[in-house]
């Protein structure tokens, strides 16, 4: 017990610093999405110290820049699509501040809008299903928890901003040591990764937070540790989660609660960020520490290299 203990807190330090946008410290590729017509991908990226938003092509064609820093102080990461792709909804922050700004746009960079000011935690944020609704991650601390411990952002809760009339609404009361990875699974629940030692992992939060969050666990639990499971994302069209362990990147259908390994990387670098095609059975991954995506089938066929080459 005090093994898992003891990895299941290091992999949390890991996605704790992989998750909570790309600043000055995380240089290169960063978190994406795909369109709703599987055609681009956007992305972002940090070079000398400043995060901006790029599209590129599925097939790693037409790489571009769609916002940018303005004077080197601006950084904007994870960015999501809307589910009819004709937006994103991104995050904002200056780098000398740990403050932050919920921001949407056209897909292609247009017409960007502030949803909130500058004076919250803010770390990252989706459409709900049927776009009408963006979720988001906000902390209500910055502070150290332990004396051997750095600053860093606590305390987290889900928030929801309505684009008919920007209203902001408090969805959930966890108050969080981290939560991350948060998607609307349905007109109930919500798709969320909780960060709390032995007793994180992926769990189902009731929007009308009328039950405790479940914890997800498939039947088959392949790393023997729900802790280890990590990055939960949701597809609608398959009715699948596809979420990482260390190393490795599984899908489980709601059907069958079944995890089946999609690939394994074990003995190379770890895997990060991961999301779903919307008209295929495919994933996008990326490696902790490298700058290309790859794309792969559900089955685990059809490996391919998505080069990022940012100069």
């Amino acid at each position: 017990m005090q093994k898992h203990y003891i990895i299941s807190l290091i992999m949390a330090i890991m996605l704790i610093s992989s998750c909570k946008g790309q600043n000055a410290e995380n240089e290169g590729l960063g978190s994406f999405d795909i369109s709703a017509n599987d055609k681009q991908v956007v992305l972002s990226y940090s070079k000398s110290g400043v995060s901006s938003l790029y599209v590129i092509n599925n097939d790693g064609a037409n790489l571009k820049m769609i916002i940018g820093s303005k004077g080197g102080d601006d950084n904007y990461y994870s960015p999501k699509y809307s589910p009819d792709g004709k937006r994103i909804v991104f995050i904002r922050n200056k780098k000398s501040s740990i403050n932050s700004t919920l921001c949407i746009s056209n897909a292609d960079g247009s017409d960007m809008l502030n949803l909130t000011d500058d004076k919250q935690i803010i770390t990252e944020a989706t459409f709900s299903l049927n776009g009408e609704i963006i979720y988001f991650c906000k902390a209500n601390v910055y502070e150290k928890y332990s004396p051997i411990g750095r600053k860093d952002a606590h305390d987290f809760d889900i928030y929801s901003v309505s684009l008919k009339d920007k209203r902001i609404t408090k969805v959930s009361n966890l108050k969080s040591y981290g939560l991350s990875n948060i998607s609307e699974l349905d007109d109930i629940y919500m798709l969320i990764h909780l960060e709390a030692g032995p007793d994180g992992g992926m769990y189902l939060y009731a929007k009308d937070n009328a039950t405790e969050p479940k914890r997800i666990v498939p039947v088959n639990n392949p790393r023997q540790d729900a802790s280890l499971y990590y990055t939960p994302i949701y597809s609608d069209s398959l009715k699948t989660i596809g979420f990482t362990a260390p190393y490795e990147v599984y899908i489980m259908s709601l059907k069958d609660k079944k995890a089946k390994l999609v690939i394994s990387n074990k003995g190379s670098n770890d895997l990060s960020n991961i999301a779903f095609f919307k008209n295929q059975k495919k994933m996008l991954f990326s490696k902790v520490g490298g700058n290309d995506l790859f794309s792969i089938n559900i089955d685990g066929t059809g490996l391919r290299t998505i080069p990022i080459t940012i100069r």
